[in-house]
């Protein structure tokens, strides 16, 4: 590729990202959603558009606070069939996504005599299987604290509406970002937020880290292939980087784009160092590869909660993220376990982390604070508080789950002890929870 199809290529794929993730496009297009809603044909057009301006609102001013008010009048008893009349949100799920059994589906306490047990459903797709059949959902809610763990951020929040027209109760809400917890807090009152991100379930004895200087990989990406995840930024980065460097890709087929994608991409770009790229990856695979690398890196400006990041840390493979991203385990990146690369002179900046990466010990830093363990403590301490405020018996006695790549319960006693538990929601719900959802959560 010749310098003047190169630049602009380039340049097209810059103006893009100025106009995706600039703060001023999102406010604009909340804006617009909003006063769209006065032009809506009837009560469910005008609900979906404030929703999606409820989304893209940022920063949790004036506009925010107008926008949530606006959806207070679907939130009343009166109203509040909408949301399963209606449909709303229902069109976003295909195939699959729609009917069904759960999956990636955990029972962290059986429910005992006059205590109820506490239940994780990840994925939205997840939700709204459960949530579909009221008299199911609230059945299981009579027995069950439930959270629902998000996926993406901006969260869901017409499968939040649903899940709150729904139940009676809390609805327990694991965020994908900290810098969302007021928002989808201040969505209803009902909505309760857990104080950990879904990527804090990390086993860290699946992680075995190579000693620094036994590492065969300058710099790994795990991301999937698609547009979200930048890779045409961490293409440019290398360029100013030495060609000599090993540096590893792993990553998915993302609709039409693959490996084959990828690397049409690194040669655009004029990638000097030989890649490695690896496809659709098990997991124990792509943990050899986390902890046989000096530093790891995510290019995306925007996702949920990106568990590579996580699982890197565990590693003792120190991060790179670029300033600004919106992405939960950013708040995790600190002198210890990272940096965050700017946006121009990305290629010195992360040359720069690299030679200094050997001093960062983030593997340390990952036990003590998202160590699978430690949020299972915290968990406790949260529900704990909750069931005093309500006025509800707590034994204590959650199971620690770890993800692998999906939330499982490990073989032991606590596997044993909720096996019971997982029979009884099949013996219930066979259409919903299969018989072996305790062996098969984590695929």
């Amino acid at each position: 590729m010749t310098r003047d199809t190169f630049l602009p290529g380039k340049l097209k794929r810059a103006a893009g990202d100025l106009l995706r993730y600039s703060p001023l496009s999102r406010r604009a297009f909340s804006a617009i959603k909003g006063f769209g809603a006065a032009f809506a044909r009837d009560g469910s057009m005008r609900l979906v558009r404030w929703l999606d301006s409820y989304r893209f609102a940022t920063g949790g001013g004036a506009w925010e606070g107008l926008t949530r008010n606006r959806l207070s009048q679907w939130h009343g008893t009166a109203s509040a069939g909408i949301w399963r009349d209606s449909r709303i949100g229902w069109d976003r799920f295909k195939g699959w996504q729609q009917s069904g059994p759960l999956s990636r589906t955990v029972v962290l306490k059986a429910p005992a005599q006059a205590e109820r047990g506490v239940l994780l459903v990840t994925f939205e797709y997840n939700w709204f299987k459960l949530l579909r059949d009221a008299d199911v959902a609230r059945r299981i809610e009579s027995e069950y604290d439930i959270i629902f763990s998000t996926s993406s951020s901006p969260g869901d929040y017409a499968m939040l509406g649903l899940a709150l027209s729904t139940l009676a109760g809390p609805v327990y809400v694991m965020a994908c970002n900290y810098g969302e917890i007021a928002k989808l807090e201040g969505f209803h009152p009902r909505v309760r937020c857990l104080p950990m991100l879904p990527c804090d379930w990390l086993d860290p004895s699946a992680y075995r880290p190579k000693p620094w200087e036994d590492r065969s990989i300058d710099i790994l990406m795990v991301a999937g292939w698609g547009p979200v995840k930048r890779h045409w930024h961490f293409f440019d980065a290398l360029r100013s980087l030495p060609p000599g460097l090993s540096v590893v890709l792993v990553g998915q087929p993302d609709g039409a784009y693959d490996r084959n994608s990828i690397l049409r991409l690194a040669r655009e770009f004029r990638v000097p160092q030989k890649l490695v790229v690896h496809e659709s990856l098990g997991i124990d695979q792509v943990r050899e590869l986390q902890c046989d690398s000096r530093i790891s890196a995510v290019f995306s400006r925007r996702e949920g909660c990106c568990v590579a990041v996580a699982e890197s840390l565990m590693a003792d493979s120190p991060v790179a993220l670029v300033t600004g991203t919106h992405m939960g385990p950013a708040e995790y990146i600190n002198g210890q376990t990272g940096c965050f690369l700017p946006l121009r002179g990305t290629g010195p900046a992360l040359a720069e982390f690299l030679r200094r990466a050997e001093s960062c010990r983030a593997r340390e830093w990952a036990v003590q604070h998202i160590a699978n363990t430690v949020s299972a403590d915290r968990l406790g301490i949260f529900f704990a508080a909750e069931r005093v405020e309500r006025g509800e018996p707590w034994s204590g006695g959650l199971a620690v789950p770890k993800w692998s790549p999906h939330p499982m319960i490990p073989e032991g006693a606590a596997h044993d002890s909720l096996a019971g538990a997982f029979e009884g929601l099949h013996r219930s719900f066979p259409g919903l929870f299969p018989r072996d959802l305790i062996h098969t959560s984590r695929l």
